[in-house]
């Protein structure tokens, strides 16, 4: 992506504001009964209908609202957890772990976590 492309980008906006707003941000999505949380994924949903210019025919049955739901609540969940680390990355750097999130499968994602682990935390089963 150009640089010029990423800084229109609605996600990288979005990032770059709730990371101005940081304490009072994480205060409102920490609460996920709050309404922000609400609009915040409709907002989220409304991004993400925008016509893709890459877009491949996908079969499945998984139906198109559970399909809006794992993926405008993973996102909310994603942006909650920056907003809580200490200390908070720039909204450049979460939005490239987003970025690149969002091209990974759960089972990429499951082999980081598994290559990062310590060696010890690798042999327990859990439950």
């Amino acid at each position: 992506m150009q640089n010029g492309d990423k800084e229109n980008n609605a996600f990288f906006q979005l990032f770059k504001y709730l990371y101005r707003q940081r304490d009072l941000a994480a205060l409102l999505l920490n609460g996920n009964t709050t309404k922000i949380v609400a609009k915040v994924k409709r907002l989220i949903e409304e991004v993400l209908v925008e016509p893709q210019t890459s877009q491949s025919t996908i079969t499945t049955q998984i139906p198109a609202a559970f399909a809006k739901e794992i993926v405008s609540q993973g996102i909310i969940d994603l942006i909650t957890f920056w907003l809580n680390q200490n200390p908070i990355l720039p909204p450049r750097e979460a939005y490239q772990i987003f970025q690149q999130s969002r091209s990974l499968t759960p089972q990429q994602l499951t082999q980081i976590i598994f290559k990062e682990a310590p060696q010890g935390d690798r042999n327990e089963k859990t439950v």
